[in-house]
C-alpha cells in the first residue's frame, strides 16, 4: 500500500474513533476557548513592555519582554496539555475496553497536573528560546527550524506515555524518544494523512471568508467572515482531537505490538522504518 494510501486509511481510523464519541471534542474546544482567553489576558502586558521598551528590534531581548513571552507559553502550554492529557486518558482506557467518562477524563488531567506543569516548564523554555532565535538572522532560522522539528518529534508521544505511564517529564521526554525510534514511519505516515485531511477540510472555510472580502460589501463581509473563522474553529478542534487519538493508537502499538480497533495493526506496522 503506498504512503499516501496508508496515511488516509490511518486518519480515518482516528476519524472512526471520534464519530464513535464525538464527546471527545470536548477537550480541544474547551482548550481553545481557554487558550483564547489567556492570550486575550496577555496583550495589555504586552503593550506595556512594547511601550516601555520603545518597541525596538531588539525589544524581545529585554528581560521583561522574554519573561512575559515565557509566561505565554507557560500557561498556554500547560492549558494545551492539561486537555490533552484529559482526552489521551480516555481514549486509552477506551482502547482497553473500560467504561470512562468524559469527566473521569478531566478528573484524570487533574491529577496529573504536577506533571503536566513540569512538561509545561520545558516546552516553555524551549518555545522561548526558539522564539529568540528568530531574530538572529539566516543562521538563528536555520537553527531554530532544527531545533523546533527535534523537539516537535522527541515529544509526540510525551502525553500518551505521561497518561500510561505516570512518569516525570524528563522520563517521558526520553521514553518516548526511545518509541520514536520505532515508530517514526507511522507517526509522519499518520500526521500527513491527519495534515491532508484538515487541509481539505479548511477550505471550504478558508473560501467562504474570502468571499466575504472579495464582496467588498461590509453586510456579506461580517456573516461570510463570521461562518469562515466558525468553520475553520470546527476544523482546528476536529484535528486536534484526531492528532491525540492517533497518538494513543501509536504508542499501544509501539508498546504492546497490536493495534487497537479500528487501527490496522498491519497499517501501522507497514509505516514503521525499516530496522
Amino acid at each position: 500500500m503506498g504512503g499516501l494510501t496508508r496515511s488516509w486509511a490511518l486518519a480515518t481510523s482516528s476519524w472512526k474513533v471520534l464519530t464513535d464519541d464525538p464527546r471527545l471534542l470536548a477537550f480541544p474546544a474547551i482548550a481553545g476557548v481557554v487558550t483564547l482567553l489567556a492570550s486575550l489576558a496577555f496583550v495589555f502586558p504586552a503593550i506595556g513592555v512594547a511601550v516601555a521598551t520603545g518597541a525596538s528590534a531588539r525589544a524581545a531581548e529585554n528581560l521583561p519582554a522574554v519573561a512575559l513571552l515565557f509566561a505565554f507559553y507557560l500557561v498556554t502550554s500547560f492549558i494545551a496539555l492539561f486537555f490533552n492529557v484529559g482526552l489521551a486518558a480516555v481514549v486509552l482506557r477506551r482502547f482497553r475496553g473500560e467504561r470512562v467518562t468524559i469527566g473521569e477524563g478531566f478528573a484524570i488531567a487533574l491529577r496529573n497536573v504536577p506533571l503536566i506543569l513540569g512538561f509545561a516548564v520545558l516546552n516553555a523554555i524551549v518555545g522561548t528560546v526558539l522564539a529568540l532565535l528568530e531574530r538572529r538572522g539566516a543562521v538563528g532560522d536555520v537553527v531554530r527550524a532544527v531545533l523546533g522539528a527535534a523537539w516537535s518529534v522527541a515529544t509526540f508521544l510525551v502525553v500518551p506515555v505521561m497518561v500510561a505511564e505516570g512518569i516525570n517529564p524528563f522520563s517521558a521526554i526520553k521514553r518516548s524518544t526511545e518509541l520514536l525510534r520505532q515508530t517514526w514511519g507511522a507517526q509522519v505516515v499518520g500526521n500527513v494523512g491527519i495534515g491532508l485531511v484538515t487541509l481539505l477540510a479548511a477550505l471550504p472555510g478558508v473560501a467562504i471568508a474570502a468571499l466575504g472580502v472579495i464582496s467588498g460589501r461590509l453586510d456579506l463581509l461580517i456573516p461570510l467572515a463570521a461562518i469562515g473563522v466558525i468553520w475553520i474553529a470546527v476544523v482546528a478542534v476536529t484535528s486536534a482531537a484526531l492528532g491525540q487519538i492517533y497518538r494513543v493508537a501509536v504508542y499501544l502499538f509501539a508498546t504492546t505490538g497490536e493495534a487497537p480497533a479500528p487501527f490496522d495493526g498491519s497499517l501501522i506496522a507497514g509505516a514503521f522504518r525499516p530496522k
